[in-house]
């Protein structure tokens, strides 16, 4: 079984808006591994961010939103993922 990886918001903002050199490239090889995953709540900051801040149209959103669900495993937050997220911190 190959390890995952949750990816934040941020790595994917680093990779598609950043222009800070060594920032931006790692983040990008970063998104470029099959592991990663991601919560429906990072795509939305995702989106919010790249309308607010690089002016991403709403076509733009539409078509990443398509292409990360395609490439990556999306996790839907719901209140059971929450719980479960709780009972595994009270375990640590």
């Amino acid at each position: 079984m190959q390890n995952k990886c949750f990816a934040d918001s941020n790595i994917f903002l680093y990779a598609f808006m950043a222009n800070d050199g060594e920032k931006s490239e790692k983040a990008f090889s970063i998104i470029k591994q099959p592991s990663i995953i991601l919560s429906t709540q990072v795509m939305n900051e995702i989106c919010v961010n790249l309308i607010k801040k690089s002016k991403y149209t709403n076509d733009d959103i539409v078509q990443l939103v398509k292409n990360i669900n395609d490439k990556y495993q999306v996790v839907t937050v719901d209140t059971d993922t929450i719980l479960k997220a709780a009972f595994f911190e009270k375990i640590l």
